[in-house]
């Protein structure tokens, strides 16, 4: 019978030591959290922007970014959990050297030109979207897909 009562007998405070424990545990690291993937699409004052950058500054203060496609859009997989802050820049300029080859090596510049000019790619996207602590863009990034449009004024 003595030996019964020592197995079956629980300290009151280890069992509300361990639940503390267990408390916070849940409360720092969470339930697994996860990741989210972002889409939307970008306009200046109701007009699609046709280039640019969209950095997202998740809760891990990791940077996640997309470039923005020719119809406004842009896709950051991979965003973990969280509220997290928004930076849009403009595309910067490119050299347009012509057509790719097909034999994998780089285009060449027609004879006698000092090669490709870089095109230029309008402005259009204000300077104040370019640092998080300018933009004012914030979003709170869910677990699974979602849509977040950027309207930018």
């Amino acid at each position: 019978m003595l030996m019964f009562n020592a197995v079956c007998h629980i300290n009151p405070r280890r069992l509300l030591a361990g639940g503390f424990v267990l408390f916070l545990s849940v409360g720092l690291f969470g339930c697994g959290g996860g990741t989210g993937t972002v889409t939307g699409k970008v306009q200046v004052n109701g007009k699609v922007v046709p280039s640019g950058l969209v950095t997202i500054i998740a809760s891990d203060n990791g940077s996640y970014r997309s470039p923005v496609k020719k119809d406004g859009t842009y896709e950051i997989s991979g965003v973990p959990v969280g509220l997290a802050k928004i930076t849009v820049t403009n595309a910067p300029e490119i050299a347009d050297a012509g057509p790719p080859t097909t034999d994998g090596t780089a285009p060449k510049a027609p004879p006698g030109s000092q090669g490709a000019a870089p095109v230029k790619i309008p402005t259009i996207i204000p300077k104040k979207y370019e640092t998080a602590a300018e933009s004012g863009l914030t979003y709170t990034v869910k677990s699974g897909s979602q849509t977040y449009d950027l309207d930018l004024k």
